[in-house]
């Protein structure tokens, strides 16, 4: 398999580029990707401050490394979103004859070069299809049902973040849509061009109106013309974390577009055919809203106490009658493990804290997903082996590490791995300034980390009573501590349950705090 080449569009946000390519420095086969970078220039009417932030972003993409080849094309004056990626795709697929494309506010999943380079080769000469794409909406939205057996689907819409497709597709894209007055007058042909979604039509009107600069719907409409398919995975490699300040999105509207990766999903590329039951899913999504299903209180409770009641018929005969769980993975083999879930809803209900500079152990996912766009974000690992680490330091030696120097400590499910704990939460305060935040989540219910026990070891469950005392004997002027968990989430998490498998999140929100899975701790220095 020829790898195919890797092109980035940066522009003016340092922030989003950094981290754009720090997860695509993590990809599996990034050493053996040739890398093209085309950075736009400033707009005529650019501000000083903007002029100052595409000066740091060509600081920066010339040491970048951990690439076969990386080669930088800088313009002097601004393209237009439309224009630089039409004129660098065509120049690079026309040398190689593909081409993988990412823009500066995406986050990759490790395996996304692995599963775009996959397809391209795979499909290549399957005349159905005109483009892959990484990124797929929320499994909330998607709803893709779970009969359905395929780590990837057809659809009648190509996404644009994160996507690849070969020369003799790109190729026939008529930029001019040269037959737009047609499709103008003929309500059909917009109806079907509608069924990968209800902003289709509208997008490319306002396109040929001038109101929007986009390639990709152009790009769509000739998919739709030629009447080809995309291919997307069920579960998304690429994160967004542009949406809030995107070129075509505005405040509130856009929760159909939030999606998490997961770094265990490396989608297996097979022989499909269209799956009607997933492209219909399709039909509402529009930029400008989210979904607006009909309601029916009656529909809801009869769908609802079917769907839970199939989950403990499920629970009372597989679960309770076996000695040996569902998942011994904490269900990162089924989808998001359940503490997962609570860990982003305490951080999610914290973000306020995670500004300024901002540290995090052995990756800075969570920094970067909670995190205003103007933190300065570090990595603390506790050796050598981690390349994107910034500080190699031992939590328990606060000689290894830097005194006083973070606004906000990110450590999340750390502490129950740690033998002499109460020495680790000397070197958390350590780290932070005054008036620092630490925002760290233990397991209180929770099977024993097999990873973690065989290599350092796992010795400790909290309480929310025990947690909070340590984190005071340390010196923390204010310790709050959250519970998250209940009798069902207890017992749906020991055996290996994802988030995926729940009927309800409200099932998972319920707290008893006589059955704490997972506890969630914001200290002040």
């Amino acid at each position: 398999m020829t790898l195919a080449p890797v092109i980035l569009f940066v522009y003016n946000r340092p922030w989003h580029t950094r981290h754009t390519v720090e997860a695509l420095q993590k990809n599996d086969l990034a050493t053996e990707s040739e890398l093209f970078i085309f950075a736009d220039g400033p707009k005529t009417n650019a501000t000083e401050e903007q002029k100052e932030k595409i000066r740091q972003v060509r600081e920066y993409i010339h040491k970048i490394n951990g690439f076969k080849s990386i080669t930088i094309c800088e313009k002097e004056t601004n393209q237009g979103l439309a224009n630089s990626v039409i004129a660098g795709v065509t120049e690079i697929i026309n040398k190689f004859g593909k081409a993988i494309v990412v823009e500066d506010d995406l986050v990759t999943s490790r395996y996304f070069l692995k599963f775009m380079n996959e397809a391209l080769d795979f499909f290549e000469n399957d005349e159905r299809i005109f483009s892959v794409s990484g990124y797929n909406y929320s499994d909330q939205t998607m709803n893709i049902p779970k009969s359905y057996k395929h780590d990837i689907y057809l659809s009648y819409r190509h996404e644009s973040w994160g996507w690849g497709t070969w020369k003799d597709r790109w190729n026939s894209v008529d930029w001019e849509v040269s037959d737009f007055k047609k499709f103008c007058e003929n309500p059909k042909l917009q109806k079907a061009f509608n069924r990968g979604g209800a902003d289709m039509s509208r997008m490319l009107k306002a396109q040929m109106e001038g109101k929007i600069d986009s390639w990709a719907i152009r790009f769509d409409y000739a998919l739709f013309k030629q009447n080809r398919f995309n291919v997307k995975p069920v579960k998304s490699l690429v994160y967004n974390i542009g949406l809030t300040s995107g070129t075509h999105f505005s405040e509130g509207g856009n929760d159909i577009f939030i999606t998490q990766i997961n770094n265990l999903f490396c989608p297996k590329i097979s022989q499909i055919k269209p799956c009607g039951a997933l492209l219909k899913n399709y039909k509402n999504i529009s930029t400008s809203s989210p979904p607006k299903p009909k309601y029916s209180l009656k529909r809801f409770l009869r769908k609802t106490n079917k769907r839970i009641g199939r989950l403990f018929f499920f629970l009372a005969i597989k679960l309770f009658s076996k000695t040996s769980p569902i998942s011994n993975v904490f269900g990162f083999d089924r989808g998001t493990p359940i503490d997962r879930y609570y860990i982003d809803k305490f951080l999610a209900s914290n973000k306020s804290k995670i500004t300024g500079t901002v540290i995090e152990i052995a990756e800075n996912s969570y920094s970067i997903k909670f995190g205003n766009k103007n933190i300065v974000s570090e990595i603390l690992h506790f050796d050598n082996s981690n390349p994107n680490a910034t500080i190699v330091g031992d939590l328990t030696k606060t000689e290894t590490l830097p005194e006083g120097k973070y606004d906000c400590f990110i450590c999340t499910q750390t502490f129950n791995f740690i033998y002499d704990v109460k020495r680790a939460l000397a070197g958390s305060y350590y780290l932070l300034k005054k008036n620092g935040t630490i925002l760290a989540t233990v397991s209180g219910i929770s099977q024993i980390s097999r990873y973690d026990m065989e290599r350092w070891g796992d010795f400790w469950r909290f309480t929310d009573k025990s947690i909070k005392q340590l984190f005071e004997e340390v010196g923390f002027s204010t310790v709050e501590v959250s519970v998250f968990g209940n009798v069902f989430a207890a017992t749906a998490f020991l055996q290996g349950l994802a988030v995926e498998d729940i009927p309800s999140m409200k099932l998972l929100d319920v707290v008893d705090e006589d059955y704490q899975v997972t506890i969630g701790i914001k200290a002040v220095k």
